[in-house]
């Protein structure tokens, strides 16, 4: 018994002796790192009027002193439901500070809830991409939890036309969805994000056209314009963060932001800038961001929209085109949506001026790796589908040519094979395109 006693003491003796040696370690690392890391500093700007319309801004500045402005505009109508606190300059800055591996000290009020919430946020883009981006540390001058809005329950939804954002206003205003239902007070269409800034009049032809979708449902729209997409990193990554700092924005009248799911939970792409994932991370106690309708695939948003003939024939879902309220019906996501609709036996949708036809599908040959994620899934669902078979064949042979180039791009960026033109014209034979 003495002999274990003894045991027992130098057991705990031991390993009383590690920790310190390991907390001392430890504590000399995260001294080091801490004194080693960079530092961003956020100045919160006072808002500036101007023709109707407010901005409302920070300064980042970096290590080196130069420095690079974070703006929002609105018009100043709107000025009573926009948030003093700097949560959303928070959200909108975070790509930057991860990207370039730098804490972050706001000089503003922030919200702890938030604060906590970006550490997981952090945590899973950082397991994603770890040599993109690294996790820091945020701090501010004043952690506060911001009042929620008086009108509890009232939500404000991304809007542009597309598909995805249409589907979640039917969703709430027209199907019963018990529990999960939202008072949708406001959708809001950011500038800066699908056309230049600089360029009004194709906002406004776009705005124009979700303005006569959302009077049929007496749903207001309120525009944002905004320099997220020029100064952030890797808009496949960051646009989520960009759609909620919009929304966030104007969490003195709203207590939600909603963000239409783009891939369903069944086929999710991961990383992508909206998922499930991290952008309901995207939260304080006063504001939450909402994944809308992860568990609807693509094809039953379409056939769900074609009972709102005001929404399913204004579907707007060209990145290609050149006036944004038109759809070019040659792109990937314009010729997605035609063969969906084919397959889906749907009737003609009036925003789409041009038929489907095989040559127009085998036009695409310039796909990204992200745009065929899912394909596969997609073309055996053709297969059993009243598509007619020259279509389902062209669209087959578009994919496997597409998978073909970008598996032998990937392959020469890592190698650097010689004479590159004359494998893509090899391809090109190969599939008869």
């Amino acid at each position: 018994m003495k002999s274990d006693s003894n045991s027992s003491a130098s057991l705990a003796t031991s390993i009383d002796q590690t920790k310190s040696v390991d907390k001392e370690k430890w504590g000399a690392l995260s001294a080091a790192g801490a004194q080693a890391r960079q530092r961003i500093t956020m100045w919160h700007e006072a808002p500036i009027e101007q023709d109707g319309c407010t901005t409302y801004s920070v300064t980042l500045e970096m290590p080196d002193s130069s420095r690079q402005k974070l703006w929002y505009k609105i018009r100043s109508e709107h000025a009573e439901s926009v948030t003093a606190n700097a949560d959303p300059f928070v959200v909108g800055s975070i790509f930057i500070a991860m990207h370039k591996n730098m804490d972050l000290l706001v000089h503003s009020q922030v919200s702890p809830t938030l604060l906590r919430n970006l550490v997981d946020f952090q945590n899973a883009w950082w397991s994603w991409c770890p040599n993109e981006y690294g996790r820091i540390d945020i701090t501010a001058d004043r952690e506060i939890e911001s009042s929620a809005a008086n009108n509890d329950g009232s939500a404000v939804c991304a809007f542009s036309c597309g598909l995805d954002s249409l589907f979640t206003v039917y969703r709430h205003c027209f199907v019963p969805i018990g529990r999960q239902k939202r008072n949708i007070g406001a959708a809001m269409l950011m500038r800066g994000f699908d056309e230049p800034i600089a360029n009004e009049v194709l906002f406004q032809q776009r705005a124009d056209r979700c303005k006569r979708v959302l009077d049929t449902v007496d749903i207001p729209l309120i525009a944002v314009e905004t320099n997220f997409k020029e100064i952030n990193p890797a808009w496949i990554h960051s646009h989520g963060a960009g759609l909620a700092s919009c929304l966030m924005l104007l969490q003195n009248r709203f207590t939600e932001g909603i963000i239409a799911s783009t891939y369903p939970l069944t086929n999710l792409l991961l990383p992508w800038g909206s998922n499930p994932i991290t952008d309901v991370l995207l939260s304080s106690r006063s504001f939450q961001t909402i994944h809308d309708a992860g568990h609807w695939s693509r094809s039953n948003k379409l056939m769900a929209l074609q009972v709102w003939p005001d929404a399913y024939n204004n579907l707007t879902v060209c990145y290609s085109n050149d006036r944004k309220d038109e759809n070019c019906c040659r792109c990937f996501k314009c010729l997605l949506t035609l063969i969906s609709i084919k397959a889906c036996q749907l009737p003609p949708c009036s925003s789409f001026a041009e038929e489907l036809t095989e040559e127009s599908i085998l036009s695409l040959r310039n796909l990204q790796e992200f745009e065929l994620f899912g394909m596969d899934e997609f073309v055996k669902t053709l297969r059993g589908s009243s598509m007619p078979k020259s279509l389902v064949r062209a669209t087959e042979r578009c994919i496997s040519y597409n998978k073909k180039r970008v598996a032998l791009e990937n392959q020469n960026a890592r190698l650097g094979w010689p004479a590159w033109g004359k494998v893509l014209l090899r391809l090109h034979k190969l599939n008869g395109i």
